[in-house]
């Protein structure tokens, strides 16, 4: 569940929350926000929890390490097919390469007609099996989102 947060408050902040406090930008921005999220918020659930500090921290610093793994590869993939935004305009929104905006403009079900939308889902569980089987996992149960 942690996981899930800190890559969701990521990608909704869009690695500007943490990472652009301390200058950084783009995927730096990206893995630096989701690793202190995954381990702020695993370490306050340890405590709450019962754990020692020592404990806490232990697992928020796992939490934290595949928290920014997970967003950084998740951030490449984006980049590579052209999705990531390209810029911020003067009122402070984000813009996207007009292939980005064409892409986010389709429904749900378009873009599962898509060679862009295969390409990340792919990368994307490529990515969740490799971290499953980094924890002590199995890889298949991790592509496939168990």
């Amino acid at each position: 569940m942690t996981l899930v947060t800190a890559v969701a408050l990521t990608v909704a902040s869009n690695g500007t929350a943490i990472g652009a406090a301390l200058g950084q930008t783009g995927g730096t921005a990206v893995t630096l926000n989701a690793g202190v999220i995954g381990l702020g918020s695993t370490m306050v659930g340890q405590l709450s929890a019962g754990a020692s500090f020592n404990e806490a921290f232990q697992a928020g610093m796992k939490a934290g390490v595949v928290s920014a793994v997970a967003a950084g590869a998740a951030y490449g993939v984006n980049d590579y097919l052209g999705l990531n935004p390209t810029g911020v305009d003067a009122t402070g929104k984000l813009t996207y390469s007009e292939a980005a905006m064409r892409y986010y403009r389709l429904s749900a079900v378009e873009r599962l007609g898509t060679g862009t939308f295969w390409a990340q889902a792919s990368s994307n569980a490529v990515t969740r099996g490799v971290l499953a089987q980094a924890q002590g996992g199995k890889f298949a149960t991790g592509m496939v989102g168990g």
